[in-house]
């Protein structure tokens, strides 16, 4: 959850500074391999290694698709567009507990493994002749985008440490989040006072309060639908 929404950020901000396809197609390869290394690994600290690869892989090719449908559509067809990306998002995030809801607990892992190395092979197969180099920001705009990276990723940890529930245990993981998140926005805000508004950074400004408010709620959302 937290952790993988900083990864989601890293990979956000990996496409907006740098954009070129081979970022996907890396991506889509390290998945496909890390799933393979799951039918043979039977746990251990290299199979844990392959999982946490994977799921980064998996942080790069979300923002990639996303980005690509925004400079591709306009309108109510980028609408459509990024409702059909989630909900392929979605629906290949459950595939794998259904798998292991249906072969059970003492069950074999290797159908979920199967299925993850074909999909992202496929995916491959099929981006490789046609994603294109996307669009990304100047080498002096880079700093802007890596802030706004962390001033969101520091919403995100206050709020799920405000919202985070999880027995009087939890009371201090609360409160490192917490103060994580405040210290990161003390951080950003330290370095945006110092850096300024030029004319540049003007093209790039995202109006951060109604940002600040979709994300608190999305993190809210998020932990109630985990309760």
């Amino acid at each position: 959850t937290v952790a993988a929404a900083g990864l989601l950020f890293v990979g956000g901000v990996l496409i907006d500074t740098n954009g070129r396809r081979r970022i996907l197609f890396a991506a889509l390869a390290t998945l496909t391999v890390t799933s393979l290394f799951g039918l043979v690994l039977q746990g251990g600290a290299l199979f844990a290694v392959t999982r946490v690869a994977g799921a980064a892989a998996m942080t790069a090719i979300l923002p990639f698709a996303l980005a690509l449908v925004v400079t591709t559509y306009s309108g109510v067809t980028r609408a459509t567009a990024i409702g059909i990306v989630y909900a392929a998002w979605g629906g290949a995030m459950a595939l794998g507990p259904v798998l292991f809801t249906i072969l059970g607990p003492a069950g074999p892992y290797w159908p979920s493994f199967v299925a993850s190395a074909l999909a992202a092979a496929a995916a491959l197969w099929f981006v490789l002749p046609r994603a294109p180099d996307l669009q990304h920001v100047a080498r002096a705009d880079r700093p802007y985008v890596i802030a706004t990276a962390v001033w969101a990723y520091a919403v995100v940890l206050i709020s799920a440490g405000i919202v985070f529930l999880g027995g009087s245990t939890s009371y201090p993981f609360r409160i490192t989040l917490v103060a994580v998140g405040v210290a990161m926005l003390v951080g950003w805000a330290t370095w945006s006072r110092r850096k300024g508004r030029t004319q540049r950074l003007r093209t790039l400004h995202i109006e951060r309060r109604p940002v600040t408010v979709a994300v608190a709620v999305g993190v809210v959302f998020g932990f109630a639908q985990a309760a």
